[in-house]
């Protein structure tokens, strides 16, 4: 082992490469072969990132030595007994916060097994067994910059398609294809919202790649239906191909390259010689689901034969049965049971042995697959365990011979993206999530959490991991609502998992057919949270769009954490159970068991709920506990200073592209607020975004004592047709606005005064129209009133709200219909600077009650259904302020007006 330079050395090296980042090294630089290592302190604490892991916190702890392997594997996550191995993907980059609030990121591109030591200094130890050490510094300062300088680098996220940010289901353990057909039937009726149906291996005849299995073979007409009902569907697929099939045959005829043993001598002739197919070939043979030995396409052949060959294989098969998306599944890649004497396989129907891939682990050829140092890698599977467990040796080639898996196993996931992107890039962006990634695979696909066993520990994770992804510039994930268990049977975890789930932009449950329990179709709690989930995130959906629009152009977090909008506010480093949409919305999930209420931190601002249960109650900062019982939405809140474009939901999955917009503003402290929108047809596939159509919109609001503002500017344009904004909605609007002296681009304009009011109660202004702005034609719009005198309007009533909500610890087991709770505090405090007294009873009244299987999806009304006496209307017929209640169906406020029919 060598020591490359002296500490004094290495420090000024290190600080030269680090653009002025104080870091400094604690041991020598150690270079051998086979290891490479690297040692520094830390300028801070605060570091988070480092993947694919099961994480208990987002920050690391660096008051212990912890040591976090990184190497692709076929794991799914375990919180309480093994939390540091590897999962499926690999990403060595990291975020470090300083005391002074300054980021910056460190990424270090290396494919092979790594590991990273994490202690007190605080410091950091990297090593890794192979490859270059290339590091990158990114200076920030902000944490948002330096994601954004981050994927500057590897590449910024894809742009979703529209539809693939709904619902998505998923069912397993289903022996036809009119099964399926029936369950989306059955799913449709309980108001529930979806746009996907994600079909797992039960379509492959024998678990096989590119095959029908006998009561699939309709699968194309159910498809062709799900299709006339504005579904879309995806289908998983597996990276080994089985030996005896079609496609293998096709694919030697066409010289594919797969993973292969280096010489002939190696190659397994036992396991080889079964097959007529492989018997002449140096093609390495592992275990996969099928009950016949299986071979992996090497998706880093440097000519394009593979990759040519896997968009056939794909094309061939979308021409039979059409889909709209692909999950790659087990492309770690995975190989069972890997150097153990024999591997069982049952596919459902045949069941038997097959004897596994074996590796060279000693002698002349052993260098590769068992190295004098593993990493931290081998050693989570046993005393038997290898680099090689689970998967194929590292002595095996890729590159059609010019590389070693040693070196490339880690890019398999990436590369097999890389690969199925192209073969659907065609004029319709199509939905792609992986199982393994790599840097950069965000440009490509998006990314499902490993499959989770361990309940609520897994839940909460998945919160950490949907942040720590939106580091790595794969801001499309989710995980499996609900987690990926057939046998947990715990209907509260799977109310919240729901809940959580809406705020994923991937948000896919993985239901079994055994599984009632989890099921919406046959648990009416699970239903009612589903339902409530869906309406709310279809209602938001163009801010969410808008964000991964944002995102694809110039990079950044879609769902990030709280410090990134705080970064001065120490109180938010540590927070991992709460995160924001964006720069506007804070989402609070309930991560306990047995709880009616949630914890939480809000920074120094204006928040504003967003649930329908107190829908413009203002929440003051600081901490609170927040009411959450699991029969209502988990607390949601608006930024104040921000706006925020929504759509008003519905049962059809088709009519999203006409739909009007309304515009909910949220005042901060000086009564301005702003935001932007992102649109475009939702599905044409982005070549680049020079040429790419699309309007983008940005909205600047003030207000003063005297007049409100809101400007609109059109940044960019198209020739397609945009819906028209027809409501804007204001939260913290503490002075009447004079409905008679509205105007657009300073011309008298038409509102709609049945439908307009102000809400001194919740400080909550209502605008509404036929059309209000025509986005279609607008460049530059302005939208004017003023607001009425103090005198004449008695000003406006002030609400503050102190949460005290006690948790209870045995909430009711069996989750009731919509109920009327609001979870804020039980005691609200009025001060009111008018004439007229407060009102001690003021709050919301009751919701009313929603049926599972209403076809008209009604929810509750976030507006009062009884006269509070500070609320103004206006009528066509007078202007005259009148004290009788805003209306109960406004489309812009309530998520309970859907239907089929179109908004009034």
């Amino acid at each position: 082992m060598i020591q490359m330079c002296s500490r004094s050395e290495c420090n000024v090296f290190l600080r030269k490469l680090l653009f002025g980042i104080p870091l400094s090294v604690k041991c020598a630089f150690l270079f051998a072969d086979q290891y490479i290592q690297i040692a520094t302190l830390l300028p801070t604490d605060r570091i988070y990132g480092f993947g694919e892991h099961a994480h208990s916190s987002l920050k690391h702890d660096l008051s212990q030595y912890t040591t976090w392997g990184m190497f692709a594997r076929s794991e799914a996550p375990d919180y309480l007994e093994k939390p540091l191995k590897n999962l499926h993907g690999v990403h060595p980059f990291y975020m470090g916060l300083e005391h002074d609030s300054m980021a910056h990121g460190v990424f270090i591109s290396n494919s092979n097994a790594q590991e990273i030591t994490t202690g007190p200094g605080p410091h950091l130890v990297y090593r890794t067994i192979g490859g270059n050490l290339d590091i990158h510094f990114f200076p920030g300062p902000k944490p948002e910059h330096v994601v954004q300088q981050y994927q500057a680098f590897i590449g910024s996220p894809l742009l979703p398609s529209y539809y693939s940010l709904g619902f998505q289901i998923g069912r397993n353990g289903y022996a036809r294809a009119d099964e399926l057909e029936t369950v989306v039937n059955k799913l449709s009726s309980t108001g529930i919202l979806f746009d996907v149906v994600n079909i797992n291996m039960d379509y492959m005849n024998g678990s096989r790649d590119f095959t029908l299995a006998e009561g699939w073979t309709v699968l194309e007409n159910v498809s062709q239906n799900l299709h006339k009902d504005g579904y879309r569907i995806t289908l998983l697929f597996n990276a080994a191909i089985s030996v005896t099939g079609a496609s293998f045959r096709r694919a030697l005829l066409k010289n594919v390259s797969f993973v292969e043993w280096p010489i002939e001598g190696l190659v397994q002739k036992e396991v080889n010689s079964l097959y007529a197919e492989t018997s002449q070939t140096k093609v390495m043979l592992g275990v996969g689901w099928p009950n016949e030995h299986v071979a992996f396409p090497d998706f880093l052949d440097t000519t394009s034969q593979t990759n040519d060959w896997w968009s056939d294989e794909l094309l061939l098969f979308n021409s039979s049965v059409h889909f709209d998306g692909i999950w790659l599944d087990m492309n770690e890649p995975s190989s069972f049971r890997t150097n153990e004497q024999q591997s069982s396989y049952n596919d459902g129907t045949v069941s038997g042995e097959m004897t596994p891939l074996s590796c060279p682990l000693s002698g002349a050829f052993s260098t590769y697959d068992n190295p004098s140092f593993k990493t931290a890698n081998a050693y989570y599977y046993g005393n038997k365990g290898e680099l090689s467990s689970k998967t194929l040796c590292m002595i095996a080639t890729t590159g059609g011979g010019s590389m070693t898996f040693y070196n490339t196993k880690n890019l398999y996931g990436l590369q097999q993206s890389i690969a199925t992107f192209k073969a659907l890039k065609g004029t319709t962006r199509q939905i792609l999530i992986a199982r393994s990634t790599f840097p950069s695979s965000g440009r490509y696909a998006g990314h499902c959490f490993a499959a989770d066993s361990t309940g609520w520990a897994g839940l909460r994770g998945s919160i950490i991991a949907a942040q720590e992804f939106n580091l790595f510039g794969i801001p499309y994930v989710g995980s499996y609502i609900c987690g990926d268990n057939s046998t947990l049977d715990d209907v509260e975890l799977c109310v919240r998992w729901y809940q959580l789930g809406a705020f994923y932009s991937l948000s896919s449950d993985n239901v079994y057919k055994d599984s009632p329990s989890k099921d919406p179709i046959y648990n009416q709690a699970v239903a009612i949270a589903a339902k409530q989930a869906s309406i709310f995130k279809y209602r938001y959906r163009p801010y969410l769009y808008s964000l991964h629009f944002d995102v694809a152009l110039n990079g950044g977090t879609v769902l990030r954490p709280v410090f990134f909008e705080f970064p001065d506010d120490s109180n938010t480093v540590d927070i991992d159970e709460q995160f924001m949409w964006g720069e506007a919305i804070m989402v609070i999930p309930v991560v306990q068991q047995k709880t009616v209420s949630v914890s939480a931190y809000l920074p120094n601002a204006r928040w504003y709920s967003l649930r329908d249960e107190d829908y413009g109650a203002e929440v003051a900062a600081g901490e609170r506990v927040l009411n959450a019982p699991n029969n209502e939405s988990i607390p949601v809140l608006i930024r104040g200073g921000r706006s925020v474009p929504r759509q008003v939901p519905k049962l059809s999955a088709t009519t999203w592209s006409t739909d009007p917009f309304d515009l909910l503003i949220a005042l901060d402290n000086d009564g301005q607020a702003s935001g932007q929108l992102y649109w475009d047809d939702g599905e044409s596939s982005v070549q680049n975004f020079t040429s790419h159509r699309f309007y983008h919109f940005s909205f600047s609001f003030n207000s003063t004592t005297s007049k409100s503002t809101l400007e609109i500017f059109a940044l960019r344009h198209a020739d397609f047709r945009i819906p028209s904004l027809n409501v804007i909605e204001i939260f913290g609007s503490e002075l009447e606005p004079d409905f008679a002296t509205f105007k657009l681009n300073d011309q008298a304009t038409a509102i709609d005064l049945s439908k307009s009011y102000w809400d001194r109660s919740r400080n909550l202004t209502h605008i509404e129209g036929v059309v209000l702005v025509d986005l279609q034609h607008s460049l530059h719009d302005v939208f004017t009133w003023e607001q009425k005198s103090a005198s004449s309007t008695t000003t406006a009533t002030t609400i503050s709200v102190e949460a005290t909500t006690a948790s209870s610890t045995d909430p009711p087991t069996a989750v009731p219909s919509l109920g009327s709770s609001t979870y804020l505090t039980s005691t609200s405090s009025f001060t009111s600077t008018s004439q007229e007294p407060a009102s001690s009873t003021s709050s919301l009244p009751p919701t009313q009650s929603s049926s599972i299987a209403s076809s008209e999806m009604t929810q509750p009304s976030p507006l009062p259904t009884t006269q509070p006496s500070t609320s103004t209307q206006h009528t066509s017929a007078d202007t005259t302020p009148a004290t009788t209640a805003p209306p109960t169906t406004s489309p812009s406020t309530t998520l309970s007006s859907l239907s089929t029919q179109e908004p009034s």
